[in-house]
């Protein structure tokens, strides 16, 4: 990951137009390690890496950042137009079956977009943008690349807050619990009880 940020950071402003990012992560990796083992599995990466990189212009930068996880910096785009043709041209040779000793697999995965200026003015806002899209996009489908928007940005806020007020009521025990019986219909007799 180092590596991958150290080179956005110095060729971000070199190019004329457009910067995008695009990160992916494979989905359920661990599933292939477990059942066909690691060998299986660094094998799924490599062909996942060679159809990312056959894929985009040598200039662009191309590094995985984690276990399963991918970055795409897409630079000197002229038109905005272009940006979701080429986000689906990768999408598009991900899907397709991979080949791994003998056994034909559909890989999973999720993506997420942010472009340079638009949705950030440094290479940290569109990295943390681009990663809110891909949480975005992980709450919908398998295999769906999302883009980030303003919107998806006060969702995504709006998420995290819901998150942090639910952890802190159970932290400070701020939960109180009302019960209420439900019966059986033809005896009568109290069933069981459900929390409001």
């Amino acid at each position: 990951l180092n590596g991958f940020l150290a080179r956005a950071y110095e060729v971000l402003n070199k190019f004329e137009g457009y910067a995008v990012l695009l990160i992916l992560n494979i989905s359920k990796l661990s599933f292939f390690n477990k059942f066909y083992g690691i060998e299986f599995g660094d094998k799924i990466i490599k062909e996942f890496a060679r159809r990312i990189r056959e894929n985009v212009k040598k200039t662009d930068i191309v590094a995985r950042i984690g276990g399963d996880w991918f970055a795409v910096m897409f630079l000197g785009v002229k038109d905005k137009k272009n940006i979701p043709m080429m986000i689906e041209r990768i999408r598009s040779v991900l899907l397709k079956d991979f080949y791994i000793n003998n056994q034909i697999l559909n890989v999973k995965f999720f993506g997420g977009v942010a472009v340079y200026p638009d949705d950030g003015s440094t290479f940290d806002q569109i990295f943390e943008n681009a990663n809110f899209a891909l949480r975005s996009a992980k709450s919908k489908c398998e295999c769906c690349i999302e883009f980030f928007s303003k919107d998806l940005e006060k969702q995504i806020q709006s998420l995290f807050l819901a998150e942090r007020i639910v952890s802190d009521a159970i932290k400070y025990s701020s939960f109180i619990f009302h019960y209420q019986p439900y019966f059986e219909v033809k005896s009568g007799k109290v069933a069981g009880f459900e929390s409001l």
